[in-house]
């Protein structure tokens, strides 16, 4: 029995109507469970998240058990979307994941004690980059609205 089945058991629907009127929120359902895991996995992954340092610049295991878990479950999702054909899932996590990458540069930049503008100059040309590079491959932002199943 597979999950739409069970779906359609537990409603009392049958599998057929499961099947066809769940079909346009597919991609809604990629999209915003992948955005709700890897904003959660983003904040309590942070250096500043609560309990991260334990005295002075020490980080402590936990920090480093939450950048594990982050790291691993968007390769995870970026490897589901690709397999499974939701564009939207792996796109998001693609997303997510140059966020968290940025995330820690940024710990590191502010860890380091260097010149925040030198942090704020190279923001603003990873951001400009990022904008080109989306000019010239649309399909990156479509892929997000598309679902095959």
């Amino acid at each position: 029995i597979g999950v739409r089945e069970l779906g359609a058991t537990a409603t009392g629907w049958p599998a057929e109507l499961v099947r066809t009127g769940m079909a346009p929120f597919a991609s809604a359902v990629a999209v915003v469970g992948a955005m709700t895991l890897h904003l959660a996995l983003l904040i309590i992954s942070s250096r500043y998240y609560h309990d991260a340092t334990r005295s002075g610049n020490r980080l402590s295991p936990r920090y480093f058990r939450r950048n594990a878990l982050a790291s691993s479950a968007i390769l995870l999702c970026i490897l589901a979307g690709a397999l499974s054909g939701a564009g939207g899932l792996s796109n998001t996590s693609v997303v997510f994941g140059a966020l968290w990458l940025v995330e820690k540069y940024v710990e590191l930049h502010l860890h380091e004690g260097w010149h925040g503008w030198t942090l704020v100059f190279l923001l603003s040309l990873t951001m400009y980059r990022a904008s080109l590079w989306l000019h010239d491959h649309p399909a990156f932002v479509v892929g997000v609205f598309e679902f095959e199943a």
